[in-house]
């Protein structure tokens, strides 16, 4: 009785897997060429550093973390160089690294539950002071 907890965790591994099989098969349809010079390791650390970064626990932060790590190179190869009160600046993606080392040290102290896990708490903090939760007890962590 009760739930094969193994035989889902197999089912949602196997599915992952198929999925990011279906990603990497388009891939060189996308970038136009196979190499392996995008998947090195920092990369993957990099995406395991957002993923702590926004949040472990909760689904919605890796959409979060996905949208981070989609726009702010793209805005820093974009806008990364020009002049801001007569005074040119460089901003280089090798900022974006640092920066992303920075903020995980910095969210480790103040957000130990990620910015979505932050965000997520001091919703149903104001949810329960304003009476929009139907009266309903609400723990916030």
């Amino acid at each position: 009785m009760g739930v094969n907890l193994t035989r889902y965790k197999l089912l949602a591994f196997g599915m992952s897997a198929a999925i990011a099989g279906l990603g990497g098969s388009f891939y060189p349809l996308v970038a136009g060429s196979v190499s392996p010079q995008p998947f090195w390791l920092f990369t993957s650390l990099q995406f395991a550093a957002i993923a702590v970064l926004m949040g472990v626990r909760y689904v919605p932060a890796a959409a979060l973390g996905g949208v981070f790590m989609a726009v702010v190179p793209d805005v820093l190869t974009r806008f990364g160089h020009g002049t801001f009160m007569g005074h040119a600046y460089e901003i280089s993606y090798d900022w974006f690294q640092i920066a992303v080392g920075v903020l995980l040290i910095v969210q480790l102290i103040a957000l130990p539950d990620g910015v979505w896990g932050d965000l997520r708490a001091r919703a149903r903090h104001a949810w329960s002071a304003a009476g929009v939760l139907g009266g309903r007890k609400v723990k916030v962590a």
